[in-house]
């Protein structure tokens, strides 16, 4: 077995490698732009000749791609990922990713506690779907994660299927959970703002000179007023123990933000550490200010999760798919269930005036092996309209109902709402990823290339150009930011595709016949083998990738929000789902045969029982002859 050391070396080799190859790759890229400009499309979008109001996503080409750049690209791709290849770390996975979030006792409580008061704030902020939906405990389907992993592009940010390819997009995050594309970056830059609320010392402060813990149940223990915080009950004077209970009736704006903590560590980010970590506290104290509540701007935590959630797929897909890294994987799930409605439960009829995750997420998983899963990615064939466009025709956040095939006409700032989302989603950048303070600066960028998918944005499909210019060097490596200058810096290299004026367009699932072509050659070597070939050699050494786990029986559905879901066309959908787990047959137990006490137990249990009831007597009677007269009963 290797020594700790040895393996440290193996990494930090392995990555001086990638950093050596991603820069020359990048350099001869930027070169074969500059020879090739004529063929580059650089624009954010572009009407498609002889197609009406379609349009295509830009950086892509304007039909072939250059001869020079494909040999660049096949030559010296720097792609990490694991794709097909043996030797995967199975034995990590155990029966879930160990960042999975669990129950946690009295978070529901404390959700429905907060929300009484701030639930109006929460719907400004764009945010109240995703606090809800984080009361619904969502069962992991590791064998649909384990199979989905094997097609993932740490290059691209996307899965790779024979028709081209697929990725969680800002729009499907504002679908699936509720959080907003537009607005406000949230990177370090922005966590150096002053807020008026300070949960690093307001942890000190009610610790009272304890080690200020910050697990996620000694958290609620500590700052959840609802539990009359049980756990400083003997701490203080009685004057001051007195002044704490009277706390309890109301929710202050600090235990409002040491809620969004909690809720932004182990929902948004998933946390290693299984903690409320201090590098996460100001977007907390921001979202609990009166300054951003009040802002016309919310905080834009799309692009925020929409990173880790990436991250962590980078980090699964080239450490030999070890799923034990911090990010929201439980996303990824939901967002596979909603693509591919082969993997979750049929009959279900989606509601489109409200979030998909608030639908999908309390449905019993099927019980599908990864080897079936991977069959089913495999041979995926060519999606449909509707399947692209599942997430970009929804209703619901009211923004997505605007539809930009044509000017509004109705409010102006509706208008001009949608058009944020919408550039915010079709705009290529790099994305922040990484902690917003501390004594450590650990942050970093993910490529967000929309031009890879442009079909489930309602785009038409051409071939999608390199981003060289991405401080990853389009690439599988992950660059590092060591000051707030260079994320100020990698922030003003994509300036403009933030701020350009958005153009109507035809919704479409086209793509170009050059693009089919292009497609093939780029992924046919990783096909061309097989599905029995692919599947030995993706699960080998995989002692659970036939088996089918066992049906997940769910419990009630806790989250009101949930059960209140608005129908169309008189489909019930999700009380259909409840009443029919309420319906199954109850699993009818043997009575117990009751314990046989022998009699001389039976006597002198029943000799102490009454000598017990004598002496209560005694004690009440003594307490009534000291009674005064008024205090007898």
């Amino acid at each position: 077995m290797a020594s700790k050391g040895t393996r440290e070396d193996n990494y930090e080799g392995k990555q001086k490698s990638i950093t050596k190859r991603s820069f020359a790759l990048a350099e001869a890229l930027s070169q074969a732009t500059e020879k090739n400009a004529s063929a580059f499309m650089n624009r954010i979008t572009q009407r498609v000749p002889n197609e009406g109001g379609v349009r295509q996503l830009g950086p892509s080409f304007q039909s072939d791609i250059p001869a020079d750049v494909e040999k660049i690209l096949s030559q010296h791709e720097v792609d990490d990922s694991s794709y097909f290849s043996e030797g995967k770390a199975w034995g990590a996975w155990g029966t879930k990713p160990g960042k999975w979030p669990g129950e946690t006792a009295n978070w529901i409580p404390w959700v429905e506690r907060v929300e009484k008061r701030f639930g109006e704030i929460w719907k400004r902020l764009g945010i109240y779907d995703a606090i809800k939906l984080s009361t619904i405990t969502i069962p992991c389907d590791r064998s649909l994660l384990a199979a989905a992993m094997c097609f993932w592009s740490s290059q691209t940010n996307s899965l790779e299927l024979q028709f081209g390819a697929l990725s969680p997009t800002l729009i499907d995050i504002a679908a699936i959970i509720g959080l907003p594309p537009h607005g406000q970056v949230v990177d370090i830059v922005f966590a150096e703002g002053k807020f008026d609320i300070d949960l690093s010392g307001e942890l000190r402060d009610r610790s009272k000179g304890r080690p200020a813990v910050a697990n996620y149940n000694t958290w609620i223990e500590v700052f959840n007023s609802g539990l009359g915080n049980k756990s400083l009950d003997s701490i203080g004077s009685p004057e001051e123990r007195e002044e704490n209970q009277q706390e309890t009736m109301e929710v202050t704006h600090v235990e409002h933000a040491a809620f969004l903590a909690f809720w932004i560590c182990k929902y948004l980010v998933c946390t290693t550490s299984k903690k409320v970590n201090v590098e996460y506290y100001k977007l907390a104290e921001a979202l609990a200010s009166k300054e951003v509540q009040e802002s016309d701007q919310p905080l834009a935590l799309g692009p925020f999760v929409l990173a880790h959630l990436y991250r962590c797929l980078h980090h699964c897909v080239t450490e030999g798919l070890n799923p034990n890294w911090s990010g929201p994987l439980w996303i990824f799930q939901l967002w596979l269930h909603t693509y591919f409605p082969t993997f979750r439960q049929p009959g279900l009829a989606l509601a489109i005036d409200t979030t998909l995750g608030q639908q999908l997420a309390p449905l019993d998983l099927l019980t599908h092996s990864a080897e079936e899963c991977f069959e089913v990615l495999f041979k995926c064939p060519e999606f449909s309209a509707e399947q692209f466009a599942v997430c970009f025709s929804r209703k619901y956040p009211s923004y997505l109902a605007m539809d930009i095939s044509q000017h509004a006409s109705e409010s102006e700032t509706r208008w001009e709402t949608a058009c944020s989302a919408w550039k915010s989603a079709i705009g290529m950048r790099d994305l922040f990823w990484g902690t917003l303070s501390g004594k450590t600066l650990k942050c970093g960028v993910e490529l967000y290339s929309p031009s890879y998918f442009s079909r489930q944005l309602g785009y038409y499909q051409a071939i999608p150009a390199p981003v060289p210019e991405s401080s990853n060097r389009y690439s599988s490596l992950r660059a590092v930011f060591s000051n707030k200058d260079d994320i100020e810096q990698n922030n003003k290299a994509f300036v403009y595709n933030m701020s350009f004026p958005m153009k109507t367009r035809v919704a479409t699932s086209k793509s170009s016949s050059q693009f089919r072509e292009w497609w093939a050659k780029r992924v046919g070597s990783r096909f061309k083998d097989g599905l029995v070939s692919a599947r030995r050699s993706a699960f080998a050494g995989n002692p659970w990738a036939q088996e089918k786990p066992k049906a997940v029986r769910r419990g009630k559905i806790t989250s009101k929000v949930a059960r209140a879901i608005p129908t169309i066309s008189g489909q019930e959908s999700l009380k259909k789902c409840a009443k029919a787990q309420r319906e199954r047959p109850t699993i009818v137990r043997p009575l117990r045969r009751p314990k046989m006490v022998p009699l001389c137990l039976q006597r002198l249990n029943l000799l102490q029982r009454n000598d017990r009831q004598h002496k209560m007597s005694n004690l009440l009677r003594a307490k009534n002859d000291c009674a005064w007269p008024n205090e007898v009963a």
